[in-house]
């Protein structure tokens, strides 16, 4: 058989074709357009979330100078204003197995133009580049001179009113002090003049291996440091993260405290209370001090003996139910001074404590926190002995929720029990307590039960918004079983696509998330549960990746059905549709709909904030309009359109693309 051969033009139209995607052209932004946001406190999510763009930037960091290895990535700013707010961004690529972008062989003073989708990964906006097709990184231009740091105090990152615009910048923090230098994930907290926090962290291999390999910790709390590093967001606050040696020197170092120990561990009114502790110091230890406070008064101070590395001092014995406060100082030969633990304040440290008991120790003395910022247990890695009623059983969650009483701070949660117990056993537990990412818990080494079927203690009744996180009852009521009345279901996925099967709901007092965390119940998984239902639920509150949340036990914990109120139906009038087209040069057209006359204002603004142009401001009666807008007079970029009617405000995002 005789094929003919297709004529050139057929050839070109199925290159077209066939190759269109690796030939599209996409918007040009700036990093501030990307990075800026008008209210980083409440929003601090980037207006190009999910938009696929192209950015141009001086690289600042080694392609694989950071974690995790699994990926390349490093930091770039703006070669036109490189030490200005929100000039600064990480750019990422997920599969290095893709070499046609050209990342890896890129290198710091190159000025390159990437192409990816800008998203947000735990609070860290960054540009994931394109991969499937690869597009190439355009390298502009090599050897261009890095810009200096920029010199911060430890204050302007602290949060995210005043640490979010310096976010993937190169900064300077000189003269801090360590003052706490083992916070989880291998962090460290560092404080200057102004007394205000932020962290030290290990985001750059050279740093992370050490951590990884045991080698190597932060000085002493105490310490003074200089640091030189990028700046990162994280859930808690911000990061400065240095390269190497050369971007974190040590002025000076303090004195170590460590292994902070009391015996015995619960006094009875019987017991002085022997505490030790080891210090070290790169020179030598000239005194250490004990300081300790009864019922909230003033701060006496004991003279540590030595025993070589090992120090210690008595607290007298004291009546029964006292509340006992104690940290421990040291001060080297040079009078460099450090104390443990570091952070001693109510708003953000902890204290060493303890409470007089003639009858063994309560789950309140292991949960309460007593008002300190950090809620890490007075007793976590102590080895204890607890009773309580279980609370839910191993076909709930991996472990027993067990409770003492039916008050605040009186339950815990407990992993590791081979024997079967069933809810409203009274059983006594030993074991060691442990943080787990904020949830208190007991690992139990042996448990025994103390009476069958007990009884279960009724679920407390509370308010959303104080079991909420960050509510003032939160922490309180970590572990313990509560019900909420009259709660409507306001959210179905507050995770969007990455659905985990939460939801919230809300009684007026602010909304509280419901976790699937029960093996038992599906959360927004399964049929029952719809936006606007009503109805009451209840569960084991807990804490999971930085929220607090609800978990019933199974579906016998939820009462929910479905019902929408007037407000809900009116609110579910109200719309403001995406412009079209988008992008759009120069014409676009928003649609919008309202249920109520009221005073209505239809505004255009840039990324800064600033407004454009007002495109409607009246009264309106219900219905749907149309508003045509002409950006012929504006520049190419990114704007911010919002619609504000009666109590109603929704803002959308637009690009003009010339």
């Amino acid at each position: 058989m005789r094929f003919l051969k297709p004529p050139p033009v057929l050839i070109m139209v199925f290159f077209l074709l066939t190759h269109i995607s690796q030939a599209q052209d996409y918007p040009l932004q700036t990093i501030e357009e990307i990075q800026f946001v008008l209210n980083p406190q409440t929003d601090d999510q980037s207006f190009s979330l999910g938009d696929t763009i192209e950015v141009r930037g001086i690289v600042m960091s080694d392609v694989r100078g950071l974690v995790p290895n699994s990926s390349w990535s490093c930091f770039i700013v703006d070669p036109t204003f490189p030490t200005d707010p929100w000039q600064g961004l990480l750019i990422v690529q997920n599969d290095t197995t893709v070499s046609a972008t050209q990342f890896g062989n890129i290198s710091a003073g190159m000025i390159c133009r990437f192409t990816g989708i800008v998203q947000e990964i735990e609070t860290v906006t960054q540009l994931s580049l394109l991969t499937d097709p690869a597009i190439q990184v355009s390298i502009e231009s090599v050897g261009a001179i890095l810009p200096v740091p920029i010199e911060l105090g430890t204050d302007e990152l602290t949060n995210k009113t005043n640490g979010e615009q310096w976010e993937g910048q190169l900064v300077h923090i000189a003269d801090a002090t360590i003052t706490n230098n083992s916070v989880s994930s291998n962090r460290a907290i560092i404080e200057d003049d102004s007394e205000l926090p932020t962290f030290i962290d290990d985001q750059f291999r050279f740093f992370n291996r050490m951590f990884e390999n045991a080698t190597y910790n932060w000085p002493a709390n105490g310490s003074t440091v200089e640091v030189t590093g990028f700046v990162q967001g994280l859930s808690d606050g911000y990061s400065v993260n240095p390269r190497d040696f050369n971007d974190f020197i040590a002025i000076s170092t303090a004195p170590v405290i460590s292994d902070v120990i009391r015996n015995p561990l619960v006094p009875n009114p019987d017991n002085n209370v022997l505490v030790t502790a080891t210090i070290t110091d790169n020179n030598s230890v000239a005194s250490a001090t004990l300081h300790y406070s009864l019922d909230w008064g003033a701060w006496n101070v004991v003279a540590m003996n030595s025993n070589e590395s090992e120090w210690s001092a008595e607290i007298p014995k004291q009546d029964d139910e006292s509340f006992l406060r104690y940290f421990v100082s040291a001060k080297d030969n040079e009078d460099f001074e450090a104390q443990f633990p570091a952070d001693t304040s109510k708003a953000t440290g902890t204290i060493f404590r303890y409470v007089i008991r003639k009858s063994g120790l309560p789950i309140a003395d292991v949960q309460n926190t007593y008002g300190y910022g950090n809620d890490v247990s007075g007793y976590n890695t102590y080895n204890i002995i607890l009773e309580g009623v279980v609370m839910s059983g191993p076909e709930h969650f991996a472990g027993y929720y067990i409770q003492d009483a039916a008050a605040a701070w009186s339950g815990i949660f407990v992993r590791g029990i081979s024997t079967t117990y069933q809810i409203g056993d009274w059983i006594k537990v030993s074991g060691k307590v442990e943080e787990d990412f904020g949830l208190t818990k007991v690992l139990a080494s042996s448990s025994e039960l103390i009476t069958e079927g007990f009884g279960v203690f009724e679920p407390m009744p509370q308010k959303t918004g104080d079991l909420a996180t960050h509510g003032a009852l939160s922490e309180a009521f970590e572990s313990v079983l509560v019900s909420f009345n009259n709660v409507t279901v306001t959210d179905i996925a507050p995770d969007g696509q990455n659905n985990f099967g939460e939801f919230i709901i809300d009684d007026g007092s602010g909304g509280l998330r419901v976790d699937d965390e029960s093996e038992q119940y599906e959360g927004n998984l399964g049929n029952e549960i719809e936006l606007g239902s009503i109805g009451s639920i209840k569960g084991i509150h807990f804490y999971s990746f930085s929220e607090f949340k609800l978990a019933p036990r199974d579906n016998n914990d939820t009462d929910l059905v479905l019902g929408l109120s007037k407000h809900d139906v009116i609110r579910a009038g109200f719309s403001l549709k995406q412009n079209y087209p988008n992008p759009f040069n120069p014409i676009t057209i928003i649609n919008y709909d309202i249920t109520n006359r009221n005073y209505t204002s239809l505004i255009v603004y840039n990324l800064l904030g600033k407004e454009v142009t007002t495109l409607i401001s009246k009264k309106q009666n219900p219905g749907s309009y149309r508003v045509e807008w002409d950006a012929t007079e504006l520049p190419s970029g990114v704007y911010i359109y919002t619609l504000r009617s009666g109590d109603y405000i929704e803002t959308k995002k637009m690009v003009l693309l010339k």
